[in-house]
């Protein structure tokens, strides 16, 4: 019976120390997100009295968020293609041309 107990208990804490350990991995990897969000908020801080903002050498992940946000509020253009729609599809495709992507935003003009 005790036996039993230790292989209940030994059990237990491996599944802890997995846990713990996929975790911290996943939580030490890159924040697509924030990145994102913070190009973004670099290219409209750069936009008044541009045509456009160009941002090179974006990962593809930060490439797809950020580009799905700009595009709502100007015309988004990645790796010299500008489509005509945007959708998160045609986004993944043109910003998985290559390990990173060019990007150019060109915001809307502002409505009086």
């Amino acid at each position: 019976m005790s036996r039993l107990i230790v292989w209940e208990w030994g059990i237990v804490l491996a599944l802890l120390s997995g846990l713990a350990i996929t975790v911290l991995v996943i939580s030490r990897g890159p924040d697509a997100r924030g990145e994102a969000a913070a190009l973004v908020a670099q290219m409209k801080a750069a936009a008044p009295g541009r045509p456009f903002v160009t941002a090179d050498k974006v990962s593809p992940k930060v490439c797809v968020l950020a580009g799905w946000e700009l595009a709502r509020t100007g015309t988004i253009s990645v790796n010299g293609v500008a489509p005509p729609r945007v959708s998160a599809a045609i986004l993944v495709d043109l910003c998985n041309q290559g390990e990173t992507a060019t990007m150019v935003w060109s915001p809307k003009p502002p409505t009086d």
